[in-house]
């Protein structure tokens, strides 16, 4: 049997409809906290306050160390992951394939925006945005 594990790194801590489906069918869904990884990163105690706080919400099983070393001591067949648009995360990401499989998990979209639309201040995007970001399946939910 295929042993896969979800690593959500810090910018994918969305709970996806898709990841939720993966826990639901037993895939064991973590989090590398790597104390390195996020000192070389700057994150202030805020942010990693943060992070916690959305991690053990969320119930996500956080594993303590390096997290290329952690990688390997889990030996998964595939390591999936929400896809990451961070160029550090994408960099770990390239180190993990070379371990084992890697697949990377797209997600939704937060807001549906007509294309083209210009966004030159954040305002005029979230005006257009608010209308359509907090819908369930493309209802409002009740």
């Amino acid at each position: 049997m295929t042993k896969q594990i979800i690593w959500l790194h810090e910018k994918g801590l969305r709970l996806t409809d898709e990841i939720k489906n993966h826990q639901a069918n037993g895939t064991k869904v973590i989090h590398i906290w790597d104390e390195n990884y996020y000192q070389e990163r700057g994150y202030s105690l805020k942010r990693l306050i943060f992070i916690y706080e959305t991690l053990a919400e969320a119930d996500i099983e956080i594993i303590k160390g390096d997290t290329i070393e952690t990688i390997k001591t889990l030996n998964a067949d595939i390591i999936l992951t929400p896809k990451p648009s961070d160029r550090a995360i994408k960099e770990l990401c390239s180190k993990i394939a070379t371990i084992t499989t890697l697949k990377t998990l797209e997600e939704t979209a937060f807001a549906s925006i007509t294309e083209g639309f210009k966004f030159t201040r954040f305002f005029k995007y979230w005006n257009k945005a608010q209308k359509t970001a907090f819908l369930i399946n493309g209802k409002v939910d009740a």
